[in-house]
């Protein structure tokens, strides 16, 4: 049986000596790995469309092991060369990662396709000094969707939305001026709370 889906690629590694194991979250079919075989050899392919951050068109073979990739074609790169540097790269990454954590296999989330692909297009594009800010947005964008984002509207301990003045990862969100807590905790500044967005997915390991 084959598989035809748009997918982005999420990771990819080294697989035995010639080949390569690919992630892949796709529209109609979740997320996916499988194997392209001799991929690593010099006159593959597949080899140059299986690189992460690539929105493709890919055909699936389905054995008794799984997954083996039968076509790649590269439809957008979103980190291609006139775009390329250091910061742009950790934030598509950070976005990917994300997706790849939360998502579990073969489960099918469209609108989270959508999303994503949306993200990585918005991140490739913002310029360099509004990247941390894009991310931040697009990464709380992904998370409501996927119910891991944290509470900004109202003090997650007693349920106040006035003076929140404080933010807890370890909690999930804002506090009010008028509680107290062990955990540590940062300033909350609204026009800034994508920090808080990263901050709290890199505590829950999701970015």
């Amino acid at each position: 049986m084959t598989i035809t889906d748009s997918a982005i690629i999420l990771s990819r590694e080294s697989w035995r000596e010639a080949d390569k194991r690919a992630c892949f979250f796709t529209l109609h079919h979740g997320k996916l790995e499988a194997i392209a075989v001799g991929a690593h050899k010099i006159k593959s392919k597949l080899a140059g469309h299986l690189e992460p951050l690539r929105a493709v068109e890919v055909m699936f073979a389905e054995g008794a092991r799984g997954f083996k990739i039968a076509q790649c074609v590269t439809r957008h790169n979103f980190f291609d060369a006139a775009s390329a540097n250091f910061f742009r790269a950790r934030a598509l990454g950070t976005l990917a990662r994300f997706v790849n954590r939360v998502m579990e296999f073969h489960h099918c989330d469209a609108i989270m396709y959508e999303f994503l692909f949306r993200a990585l297009a918005e991140i490739q594009s913002v310029p360099v000094d509004a990247i941390d800010q894009a991310v931040g947005q697009q990464l709380y964008k992904l998370a409501e969707h996927c119910g891991y984002a944290p509470e900004f509207n109202q003090c997650v301990v007693c349920g106040k939305r006035e003076r929140l003045t404080r933010f807890c990862a370890a909690l999930g969100g804002v506090i009010c001026a008028d509680e107290r807590v062990n955990d540590r905790v940062a300033h909350f500044d609204g026009a800034k709370s994508y920090e808080h967005v990263y901050t709290f997915l890199k505590w829950r390991h999701l970015v």
